[in-house]
């Protein structure tokens, strides 16, 4: 009888030692596996402003969340990996790079990050201020005030000195006042609601490729926000929570049986810009801090999106699966159940006869 307690102990074992291997397994991987990886985007996944940024070269901002990404997966840059981001492209731009991407790329992708509508905001904007700002030109010269047009950092620096000049104030309000005016707020308005147009033709054309790629489309955050009370830039913060709400809502939509997912960082980013960015140094890009909480948020979504969709497809294999398999593993599963309930009503019926 001690043999037939030894069989029971045995099996019982086996069952738990199979469960822990599995779940221990599953904890070992740190991410779901991916075999490929497209990002589309601006400044922001090229890199811009990180040790070692090139224009040519977006492998080469080792900070940069989507070199992070690609390392942490174990893609290979160029071949499973590939990032067709670069600065200063706004909604327009990133649809255009997303069709002239070879189809089939797309279409054996299975994550494709998007950067977008930042600049369709920022350009429209900015296009106002150097508008109105042109018209005061004799003004802000007579101050020794100028706009570096030089590059796109130069450029962002001398805006934000001149709005934050106390010794141009009246200058900088006349630009306040011709920016926010109404016929201008309907223009920027308008840019938004292109930019949402834009995101879903972007959907819309991944998934005309045959995709079935999980898509994540970054938020844009709010790196200003320590300038309170400025009317230009709480106009730009209205703009960045509608462009917010739209893109949320389209990646949640099943009306047009768009699929896409947000990494919301204008929520995520709230309260830490000084953290997170460079603003301090009047750059509104992520600083290392900020692309290592980007990638932190991206991959953490994505491997839960990852894990739903495998459970999905596990429910759907199982619903398809042919009845007579369905049959042997139900028939596997009450023959494992009955051999264990015989062994122990053996060891209870040998108690008895001990008692």
């Amino acid at each position: 009888m001690k043999k037939l307690i030894c069989l029971v102990l045995a099996a019982l074992t086996a069952i738990a030692s199979l469960s822990l291997t599995a779940s221990a397994e599953e904890e070992s991987s740190s991410h779901k596996k991916l075999s490929s990886m497209i990002v589309f985007g601006d400044s922001i996944p090229a890199g811009f402003a990180l040790e070692g940024y090139s224009a040519l070269d977006n492998t080469k901002a080792k900070d940069c969340f989507v070199n992070s990404l690609c390392s942490e997966y174990g893609l290979e840059f160029d071949s499973s990996c590939m990032n067709y981001s670069y600065k200063g492209l706004d909604t327009n731009d990133i649809l255009k790079r997303i069709r002239n991407t070879d189809k089939d790329i797309i279409k054996n992708s299975d994550v494709i990050i998007i950067s977008a509508g930042a600049n369709d905001i920022m350009d429209i904007i900015e296009t106002a201020v150097i508008s109105a700002f042109l018209e005061e030109k004799d003004y802000f010269e007579s101050k020794g005030v100028e706009i570096d047009t030089g590059d796109l950092l130069s450029y962002e620096k001398s805006i934000f000195s001149v709005i934050t000049n106390p010794d141009v104030k009246d200058g900088t309000d006349r630009i306040y006042a011709v920016c926010t005016s109404d016929n201008n707020k309907r223009t920027y308005t308008d840019a938004v609601l292109k930019a949402e147009s834009n995101i879903k033709d972007m959907i819309s054309y991944i998934r005309e490729t045959g995709s079935s790629a999980e898509i994540f489309f970054l938020v844009p955050y709010d790196p200003t926000e320590i300038i309170t009370g400025n009317p230009l830039l709480d106009t730009a913060r209205e703009l960045l929570n509608d462009y917010r709400d739209r893109l949320i809502a389209v990646c949640n939509s099943s009306e047009y049986g768009y699929s896409a997912n947000a990494i919301d960082l204008l929520t995520e980013f709230k309260g830490r810009a000084m953290e997170l960015t460079n603003i301090s140094s009047f750059d509104i890009h992520p600083n290392k801090k900020g692309h290592q909480m980007i990638a932190r948020l991206t991959a953490d979504l994505i491997d839960s999106v990852m894990a739903e969709k495998e459970r999905e497809s596990s429910l759907m294999e199982m619903r398809s699966a042919p009845y007579s398999e369905t049959v042997v593993y139900i028939i596997f599963a009450l023959a494992c159940t009955a051999v264990i309930l015989v062994m122990i009503i053996g060891v209870i019926k040998y108690k008895r006869k001990e008692l």
